[in-house]
């Protein structure tokens, strides 16, 4: 397996992205952030007839990076982490709404979190009989959105 956190296929006009962190269930870090956007990007230039989206390892993502919320405390003041993590989620969040052709989520376990945001910014919700989708922002303290409130009534 790749270390690189974003992996794309293209084969037979269907882009695959597979987030590639599977120790840590696919959080919502910045290489997977990053990855994410890069391969958003890519796979609309290749034009595919659709793009998957799914993750490896027993979770589709288990949404916020809590090590990287740990590591930052103290560092910057609450509100600009939030806001900064609020940047970085709608922008990703965005490409996966704007997306040319139909998206798929193919969830195996949990869509939490962030994660969950990533599913429902899909066009097509495929989950095994293990899979949970959880909006778990109230558990940790922050205040739901990222598009939630938007993409959860749709």
């Amino acid at each position: 397996m790749s270390d690189d956190a974003v992996l794309l296929e293209v084969e037979d006009d269907i882009a695959t992205i597979t987030l590639n962190d599977p120790e840590r269930y696919n959080p919502w870090s910045i290489p997977i952030i990053e990855g994410l956007k890069d391969a958003l990007d890519e796979a609309r230039e290749q034009q595919p007839r659709c793009l998957v989206i799914e993750g490896v390892g027993g979770a589709f993502s288990a949404g916020g990076d809590i090590d990287r919320m740990r590591e930052q405390i103290g560092d910057t003041p609450a509100y600009e982490r939030a806001r900064l993590v609020e940047n970085e989620t709608t922008a990703t969040i965005q490409k996966v709404v704007r997306f040319p052709g139909p998206v798929i989520a193919k969830i195996d376990g949990a869509a939490a979190g962030v994660g969950a945001n990533l599913a429902i910014a899909c066009d097509i919700l495929l989950a095994s009989e293990r899979s949970f989708i959880m909006f778990a922002f109230t558990n940790v303290g922050v205040s739901v959105d990222g598009g939630t409130s938007g993409l959860l009534p749709k």
